[in-house]
């Protein structure tokens, strides 16, 4: 069939019946894919882990660029599930474990009240979000291997575009994203900050002076006090 729609003339020499053919629209787009796949071919794009990491998707047509960009969304959103899955039935056996003891004591590192618990989302790259949730727009050669964390912390610098910047953080894919990244950016800066100053549990964190703690985000001293009261609480 590959051969045929490449060189219908060689099978068939009936130019009626060819014309027939060769105005299918089915005929058309296998057309395209097929010169799409020989172009990418000579190019060494073999597979989608090539075609995620090739550079030049604008040199392929849109009705195919538009087919290996929807593959490759369901290949990176099943990956994805995956690993949340994963880490949802990690955090629940951990919370079981936790559960049968006490779960925070003064011992405990502040990094894990603050982030051990949050499925890491801001490690994800830009490139690969923006494929999966909106079709790959904004991408471009130089914000490709951009973390999520990165691009929240400074979406101006990664996408220069701003109507498509504009696009991309008023749909509802972003917003989404953008709370728990935001969130973890904050976290591990924090964490950053107490580290520095010697405050590395909740014992230090305890008795850490007042501007210390002012230095840090409202959000991260409220889950630091949350787990400051539970390492007081008696244990039963």
């Amino acid at each position: 069939m590959g051969n045929f729609a490449l060189r219908p003339r060689v099978f068939i020499q009936d130019e009626g019946l060819l014309g027939l053919i060769t105005a299918l629209t089915s005929y058309q787009e296998l057309k395209i894919l097929l010169e799409a796949i020989s172009k990418l071919h000579l190019e060494g794009v073999v597979s989608l882990e090539d075609w995620r990491d090739y550079e030049r998707k604008d040199t392929v047509t849109p009705y195919a660029r538009g087919k290996l960009n929807a593959a490759l969304t369901q290949v990176l959103r099943e990956e994805r599930r995956e690993a949340n899955e994963t880490a949802r039935r990690e955090a629940e056996e951990e919370r079981a474990e936790r559960e049968k003891q006490v779960r925070f004591t003064f011992t405990t590192k502040i990094e894990n009240v603050l982030l051990k618990e949050s499925v890491r989302v801001s490690n994800i790259k830009l490139s690969d979000f923006l494929t999966m949730e909106l079709g790959g727009m904004g991408i471009v050669d130089t914000n490709r291997n951009v973390l999520l964390k990165e691009f929240v912390n400074n979406p101006e610098k990664y996408i220069h575009n701003k109507r498509v910047l504009h696009e991309i953080q008023t749909t509802d894919a972003y917003l989404r994203m953008e709370i728990p990244v935001s969130h973890e950016v904050i976290f591990q800066k924090d964490v950053r900050e107490l580290l520095d100053k010697g405050v590395n549990n909740l014992l230090r964190w305890s008795k850490a002076a007042a501007a210390v703690k002012a230095s840090v985000h409202n959000f991260t001293k409220h889950f630091l006090n949350v787990a400051l009261v539970e390492a007081r609480s008696p244990t039963t």
